[in-house]
């Protein structure tokens, strides 16, 4: 009996120590998570006045990575406007309907 107990407290404070080093570790990874955005932030601030007239930069909280709008054709995009959508912006607004085309069409088949 007594040495029953002692397995069970002994698994009991193995189960408490793996408990406490994931969340040490879930801290860090928050931490190293706040970094990745804040160096991503820096650097659209430092881009910000590259991009073409009627696009803007955007940080996604949610996906933690930057995209594209362009508010007169209310186009997003995840990649910088190409040469021809900073000609042209209404091409980005096709070539979005197009790849939602796509990614439809291979859904159904």
């Amino acid at each position: 009996k007594g040495i029953m107990i002692n397995m069970i407290k002994n698994h009991a404070s193995r189960i408490e120590a793996a408990g406490a080093e994931k969340a040490k570790l879930e801290q860090q990874l928050e931490g190293l998570d706040e970094i990745a955005t804040l160096r991503a932030k820096l650097a659209a601030f430092e881009l910000k006045d590259q991009l073409p007239p009627g696009w803007e930069r955007i940080f996604s909280n949610s996906q933690r990575r930057f995209f594209y709008s362009h508010a007169a054709t209310q186009t997003t995009q995840w990649h910088p406007p190409t040469a021809s959508e900073v000609r042209n912006p209404a091409i980005a607004k096709m070539r979005v309907d197009q790849n939602m085309q796509d990614a439809k069409k291979r859904r159904l088949s």
